[in-house]
């Protein structure tokens, strides 16, 4: 059974399901306009030079997640931070430290007192959430940083449970084990206080919450009662949960929603189908692509994933209607491959995965002014 997400169901009597379809890595134009200012006139010469800068493609430079040994691999950017939040190897190949990359440095989370953890977000105010092994062999928990002290969120009665996603209002997502035993049976959890709560499914035995936004509005994917192999992108609002449209599907995953509610995910028709990137907004599925995964966006409605073709995978930004290979817009990229990108900040920044001379690294993107 794919892996099951959380995504946030659109509440209305009737919900009409438009599908458009956009082509992948197509050549972008950037405005560098400020908003709300009127243009003064300008002189062709200076109107055929906007016109050229504007078609150039934006660039980012590169910074590597660094590792004490073996890898590293970035999960989120915290964007108001100006830092990312990942894993990275410690010691082997199996023992994992969750960390933090910013302009001090990288700062190590620690564990709940196991060998390994994992960082997966973190939000304005400085929390962290993510997944850390405890002192009992084999057990897994979501935790909580606050002021450098790791917090153990607890689960819904098994021995495993994961924090994906924090709003600013403190609000954790993510999904947790019922009993003891097994990955299974998990539901989608939502942590406002000490104790986490179980926010169910569409009927099936599974559900997964990914993202939150600042509206309490958290996207995820669950299973059905009558199709409980198959994966649906779903949406709680006020703890209600709505599927969303996917136009037949096979399975469907909601992996991210900004500020405006747009939800980021993808989904797949059939058995051995590529999947495809797409979009929820305002009532309708836009469809980014083929053979592509959108698993992240920001407030301005840029979208990050990855794309396979014959070449393997590639790191793809969404933004102004257009596809674009991210590996083409690095200026000092000699030795990266970019498989992943994994987040985007409303500043542009773009946090992923990928290899750096042959090993897997993850890697933070900053836009080059």
């Amino acid at each position: 059974m794919p892996v099951l997400d959380r995504s946030f169901a659109i509440r209305e009597a009737s919900v009409r399901t438009v599908v458009v379809t956009l082509p992948l890595f197509a050549a972008c134009t950037v405005s560098n306009s400020p908003e709300g200012l009127a243009p003064s006139p300008a002189s062709s010469a200076e109107r055929a030079g906007d016109v050229a800068r504007n078609l150039l493609p934006r660039r980012y430079s590169i910074t590597e997640l660094p590792t004490a040994i073996g890898q590293s691999v970035a999960s989120r950017a915290i964007c108001a931070r100006r830092a990312a939040i990942g894993a990275r190897n410690v010691d082997s190949i199996n023992v994992e430290r969750a960390i933090v990359l910013d302009a001090n440095g990288v700062t190590q989370l620690g564990t709940l007192g196991g060998a390994s953890s994992h960082g997966r977000a973190g939000n304005a105010g400085g929390l962290l959430v993510g997944r850390s092994a405890t002192a009992v062999p084999g057990e897994n928990h979501a935790f909580l940083v606050r002021d450098g002290l790791m917090t153990d969120l607890g689960t819904l009665g098994g021995a495993f449970s994961d924090a994906f996603a924090i709003n600013n209002s403190d609000q954790i997502v993510g999904q947790s084990t019922l009993i003891t035993g097994g990955d299974v049976p998990s539901h989608a959890a939502l942590w406002e206080g000490c104790d986490p709560i179980d926010l169910g499914t569409l009927g099936g035995p599974e559900s997964f919450a990914r993202d939150i936004n600042d509206d309490g509005v958290i996207v995820g994917t669950s299973s059905k009662a009558e199709e409980a192999f198959r994966a649906h992108a779903v949406a709680w609002r006020a703890r209600v949960i709505e599927e969303l449209p996917a136009n037949g599907a096979l399975h469907s995953q909601a992996v991210a929603i900004n500020a405006g509610g747009t939800i980021a995910g993808f989904l797949t028709y059939g058995a051995g189908s590529p999947y495809h990137a797409v979009i929820w907004r305002d009532g309708a599925m836009i469809d980014l692509g083929s053979s592509a995964q959108a698993l992240c966006l920001n407030d301005r409605g840029d979208v990050v994933g990855h794309v396979v073709d014959a070449g393997g995978s590639h790191a793809f930004l969404y933004t102004n209607g257009e596809m674009l290979q991210l590996q083409l817009l690095v200026d000092n990229a000699m030795g990266w491959t970019l498989t992943q990108a994994n987040d985007v900040c409303n500043d542009g920044r773009i946090v992923g995965n990928g290899t750096f001379n042959g090993s897997q690294r993850g890697f933070v993107l900053t836009p080059v002014p």
